[in-house]
């Protein structure tokens, strides 16, 4: 009898902690902002070959969740010669990094020598986030498929939130400069929006040249010519993501509905 107690005290804190616990960890809304940037600081630090300027930044971020971020594409250039002072590594070698809710890191970045100021430089990076994975989740899909039937007593269409195809991350992507992100393409590589507008219009002549950009690319791109191609898949991003709040803004309010009889 004794035994028959423990296990239906055990079963019930079983099921309403599994039940507690896919409440808690439902999909939330992708649209939230949840990584804010400074704008860069510059300065030096001093190691063993002397005195070295740098490019800092600020994230912070202000979610209570957990946040994973990288960046994506940064660049650093004289601003009367536009030589390269700093770019980060390649993509294959980035990866993303934790940011707890609350929290603030500094991210600090090496110049080569030149004039490394916030008048004399131009500097833009691109940085992408996105809500962590709940550790509970991966806990949830460990105990499958038991978890899944003792929700299915509750609700028999119920989907465990680690389970749910259509399970929603907050995510987002962040520029940082020390002009306007859009000036920054303009100077650094001559790119504007109506350029880029313009890109798309003539879209079904850039798909019959690429099978010529294959070809051109096949043994791979130079380093010179890797820095253009990110820098231009970041500039598209930057249009696309204006693009899509302007578009957004611009939407015409829903007509007011009247009632009562004519």
């Amino acid at each position: 009898m004794r035994k028959r107690s423990k296990l239906a005290v055990a079963s019930c804190f079983t099921v309403g902690l599994i039940f507690f616990v896919t409440w808690s960890l439902r999909s939330r809304p992708a649209g939230k902002v949840w990584l804010l940037a400074s704008p860069p600081v510059f300065g030096t630090r001093t190691n063993a070959d002397g005195i070295i300027s740098t490019a800092s930044l600020f994230i912070t971020n202000i979610g209570l969740g957990r946040l994973d971020y990288w960046v994506s594409w940064l660049e650093c250039r004289e601003r009367t010669d536009l030589a390269l002072l700093a770019t980060n590594p390649a993509l294959t070698t980035s990866g993303y990094y934790p940011l707890t809710g609350g929290s603030t890191k500094q991210l600090t970045w090496d110049l080569l020598p030149g004039d490394a100021s916030s008048e004399g430089s131009l500097f833009c990076c691109q940085v992408y986030w996105h809500e962590s994975e709940p550790g509970l989740w991966r806990l949830g899909r460990n105990l499958e498929p038991h978890a899944s039937r003792i929700l299915e007593l509750f609700d028999s269409q119920a989907v465990a939130s680690w389970n749910s195809p259509d399970r929603v991350r907050a995510k987002g992507t962040v520029f940082v400069s020390n002009v306007d992100v859009a000036e920054y393409f303009r100077l650094a590589h001559g790119w504007t929006r109506e350029s880029w507008l313009e890109d798309l219009r003539q879209y079904e002549v850039v798909r019959t040249q690429k099978v010529a950009y294959a070809e051109r690319y096949a043994l791979g791109p130079t380093a010179k010519e890797m820095v253009g191609l990110r820098a231009r898949n970041a500039f598209v991003d930057y249009c696309q993501g204006t693009t899509n709040a302007l578009e957004q803004t611009e939407q015409p309010p829903a007509p007011e509905v009247q009632s009562g009889n004519r």
